[in-house]
């Protein structure tokens, strides 16, 4: 008998990034007490947009995103912002437990019912 599989990871063909993004959404979220909205997600990190230019690169932080049944917090690091005058950050996975793994990954592979 062959037990329930479970999908681990989505490669879009041609993509750089190695993990399926969903772009387009608007999930309330903070970053170490800066407040803002995660516009995409992946299972490796998110799009932040925050309220203000508050966060560096290279810093290691906890982003908290508020889904429609739970939120998550996860320990990530700011990997990405080019421009003081956005407030849009890239914010990269430093680890998921199975919760938010889990949780990210039913957002990615259902993004209309999985937010």
């Amino acid at each position: 008998m062959v037990g329930p599989t479970r999908l681990v990871r989505i490669t879009a063909t041609g993509d750089r990034r190695k993990d399926k993004r969903v772009s387009g959404i608007s999930l309330p979220a903070a970053v170490d007490g800066v407040k803002g909205t995660i516009v995409n997600i992946s299972l490796g990190g998110v799009s932040f947009l925050a309220e203000k230019a508050a966060l560096k690169n290279g810093h290691e932080a906890t982003v908290t995103i508020q889904f429609s049944d739970c939120d998550l917090e996860i320990p990530v690091r700011i990997i990405a912002h080019e421009d003081d005058t956005k407030q849009e950050y890239g914010l990269s996975f430093l680890g998921l437990d199975r919760k938010a793994f889990d949780r990210i990954q039913r957002a990615v592979t259902n993004p209309y019912r999985g937010m």
